[in-house]
């Protein structure tokens, strides 16, 4: 195999400069894009799954946190990473909403600075470009929308891009970057536990090939592998400590849940057949990363774009043939991305062929992430069987590419921020939607609510599922404390919220939609409202995200969405109520 550069290589000066701009073209606009964002003046009310972690990121300030995110499974994610990531500068400027989209715009930019330095230490200004023109189309694939959100799985993603790369290195031979593969695969997995079989997969790889094909690899074994396992049990420790210790059991409770096939759930696997189409999205004719866009894909979830002719893995035959090729010319950049790019798609069909229920479109963003970086394998291929000509053709021509699409990404993310073309998070609404709907029911809530004494709002959200969370936030920052009950009330908004009995101040109940209000006939006070009606296009939107269901494997998820959407079909587009059951004093069992 080819030999890692040298260090008089690896620093000359055109490449580093050269370098330099590239990263700066990516990583700049993100940037920009993020102080637009943080200077925005609308009020911002994050719902759903962003109040519920900026409710944990709250906790992190207080309390030592355990866990991760919390699954709809009924456990956490494995570690609290991610909370304490966005816990230090939300607190430092004055817990705003806002910090925390802002923060995680911000690791994502540095995710594709550690893209471009990890592609320079490949090789050199090749590997900068290598990786940096795939990483370009998948952040237009992105959008700003998913690079500014805050949700576990949305911010790991180039996080996970990151450590195929890291990985990448490693198998070349760049032995200290198992420190930088540790760290990145420890937030890629305490984010996403869904992300660990790839993870480990991977980085075994990348750690067979360095060591097989070590000829004169950088770092002294013993230190740099002592440091990567110092560092592995430093980030682990609280989630290690509150399985152990602390007694949560969340890690076996995962681990549990993984080994047994999730037999915790009564939905039925995607199996096989629906593994290969979701993946093939990605090795067929027409790769989703590279030809569509997230904002192609409803809220409402199903991976709208599946590729039927997945038996036909055309973008993957490329990588195939230059592994070979790689293999057998012993170019050592090649073949072990390849490899890499092997195992993860393999990975990504088991991992796809168990999801239980609804194959959701956030559930194959890593997959979006591995497909980008089949492209950086077959760069490689291209520019190795071309090294000839590569300072006479090649290297401009993928340098002006590189430069053109990084630029030209970069100003469609400003215009993006600048005026505000950012997802709902709860709902499919539109964000004014959904800014409205959070805004109004939190002023007339809190309005409603007496300010004297220190007992806390009971907020039941066997009704409101996904609302209640924005109006817990909402609750909490205006100083009311907050506990909750009903469905889906522990392991979402944490141990510490749970109600169990005493005084409390106000009992509210929070419905949504028309028929389910009817349904429930609530009583008490009523002290907030707000309705919202479809739009003509919006009703087109409706039924593509009906058909997408249709198209879907049986599952509890796929029923519940299709029977909302056909009581909502000739109703109002969304329809909220909050009512007040008055002081609730409910005696403590001895």
């Amino acid at each position: 195999m080819t030999e890692p550069a040298s260090e008089a290589d690896v620093t000359r000066p055109p490449d580093v400069r050269w370098a330099v701009v590239v990263g700066a073209v990516l990583v700049l606009p993100l940037l920009v894009a993020a102080v637009i964002i943080a200077t925005g003046d609308a009020p911002y009310h994050p719902g759903f799954d962003n109040a519920l972690i900026e409710l944990r990121t709250r906790d992190a300030l207080d309390h030592v946190l355990y866990t991760g995110p919390y699954s709809r499974f009924g456990w956490y994610h494995p570690g609290p990473i991610l909370f304490y990531l966005y816990a230090v500068p939300y607190r430092i400027l004055g817990e705003r909403s806002l910090v925390i989209p802002v923060v995680a715009l911000v690791i994502n930019a540095a995710m594709v600075a550690v893209l471009v330095w990890l592609g320079f230490r490949i090789a050199r200004l090749p590997g900068v470009l290598w990786v940096a023109l795939p990483t370009a189309l998948l952040m237009r694939s992105f959008g700003i929308a998913l690079l500014h959100s805050q949700w576990n799985p949305d911010v790991s993603t180039l996080a996970f891009l990151a450590f195929l790369v890291a990985a990448w290195a490693i198998a070349v031979g760049q032995r200290s970057i198992v420190l930088v593969a540790v760290a990145l695969g420890t937030f890629v997995v305490q984010n996403h536990v869904g992300d660990a079989l790839p993870v480990v997969l991977i980085l075994g790889l990348g750690l067979a090939f360095g060591e097989r094909w070590r000829p004169q690899a950088p770092g002294r074994r013993a230190r740099v592998y002592g440091a990567a396992a110092v560092l592995a049990l430093v980030l682990w420790a609280l989630p290690i400590y509150g399985d152990v210790v602390a007694g949560n059991g969340n890690l076996r409770k995962v681990a549990s849940f993984a080994l047994s096939g999730g037999t915790s759930s009564t939905e039925a696997r995607a199996g096989g057949l629906e593994a290969l189409k979701v993946v093939g999205a990605q090795w067929g004719p027409r790769p989703l990363w590279l030809v569509t866009s997230t904002a192609d894909l409803p809220f409402d979830g199903a991976l709208v774009y599946e590729e039927s002719r997945w038996w036909l893995p055309l973008a993957g035959l490329p990588v195939a043939a230059f592994t070979l090729w790689g293999f057998v010319k012993r170019r050592r950049e090649v073949a072990t991305a390849g490899a890499i790019t092997a195992v993860g798609f393999g990975a990504a069909l088991f991992s796809v062929a168990s999801v239980k229920g609804a194959v959701w479109s956030y559930l194959a963003w890593w997959i979006w992430a591995l497909g980008a970086f089949s492209a950086m394998a077959i760069l490689a291929g291209v520019w190795n069987v071309l090294r000839r000509q590569w300072h006479r053709v090649a290297r401009p021509f993928l340098l002006v590419v590189t430069l053109g699409a990084s630029a030209a990404v970069g100003v469609g993310f400003v215009a993006d921020a600048a005026q505000a073309r950012t997802p709902s998070d709860t709902a499919g609404l539109t964000v004014a939607e959904q800014q409205a709907s959070g805004g109004t029911i939190s002023r007339e809530v809190i309005a409603a609510i007496p300010r004297q004494g220190r007992e806390p709002v009971v907020l039941d959200t066997t009704y409101g599922v996904l609302e209640s969370p924005g109006l817990a936030l909402a609750l909490e920052r205006a100083g009311l404390p907050v506990r909750v009950l009903g469905l889906e009330s522990s392991v979402p908004y944490g141990p510490e919220r749970e109600w169990h009995c005493g005084v409390s101040r106000a009992r509210l109940r929070i419905y949504s939609g028309d028929d389910n209000i009817k349904e429930q006939n609530p009583v008490g006070r009523r002290i907030a409202r707000w309705v919202e009606q479809y739009s003509p296009v919006e009703r087109r939107r409706q039924n593509l995200t009906r058909a997408a269901f249709l198209a879907q494997p049986p599952s509890a998820v796929r029923t519940r969405v299709l029977a909302r959407a056909e009581s909502e079909l000739n109703g109002p587009k969304y329809l909220v109520e909050v009512y007040d059951d008055g002081r609730v004093d409910e005696p403590c069992r001895t």
